[in-house]
């Protein structure tokens, strides 16, 4: 793995309401999220409900409904908030995470020579994050050529055994 990249800008939360109330919540609803720690209050919308039901203490059956939010500067993956849609209250807390998060990985392993993203930098698709030490991958596929080469060596001398097998037990 090089980096791992999320869009900063989008969270969702996924708040467990009662199964029946989550009935009447509608994607595009609008939503009032409130954070735990500060009581701050950030704006959304409904994207999604569960179809499943979960089972919560008490015996409640619940739904998940997962709310995003535009990132106002406040918030981070990880806080907590409860959720209100319309004058439905959420049973119990969600946490933020961002709508969209990845690793980019390499699609060979070696050094990194170079790295041209620092943290928090915005990164667009198709650019160039990293350079790999060349000598590196340049031994991994000479080391690559040398096992295949002596795995096709195996396998014409298990060919060959099994002729011997063959014309042996004839």
């Amino acid at each position: 793995m090089i980096a791992e990249v999320y869009d900063n800008e989008r969270l969702t939360i996924d708040a467990p309401f009662n199964s029946s109330d989550a009935d009447m919540i509608n994607v595009g609803d609008s939503a009032t999220l409130t954070l735990t720690d500060s009581g701050y209050q950030v704006y959304g919308t409904v994207v999604k409900k569960s179809q499943g039901t979960n089972s919560q203490s008490g015996y409640m059956a619940t739904r998940d409904v997962t709310i995003e939010v535009t990132q106002p500067g406040a918030i981070n993956e990880g806080d907590y908030a409860t959720a209100m849609v319309g004058n439905i209250a959420c049973n119990d807390v969600g946490t933020f995470e961002y709508a969209v998060s990845e690793s980019i990985t390499a699609q060979t392993s070696g050094k990194v020579d170079a790295l041209y993203i620092s943290e928090g930098e915005r990164v667009y698709a198709g650019a160039t994050i990293a350079v790999l030490d060349g000598d590196d991958v340049e031994s991994q596929i000479e080391d690559a050529k040398l096992s295949l080469g002596d795995a096709n060596e195996a396998l014409r001398r298990a060919e060959l055994q099994e002729e011997d097998n063959a014309v042996s037990t004839s």
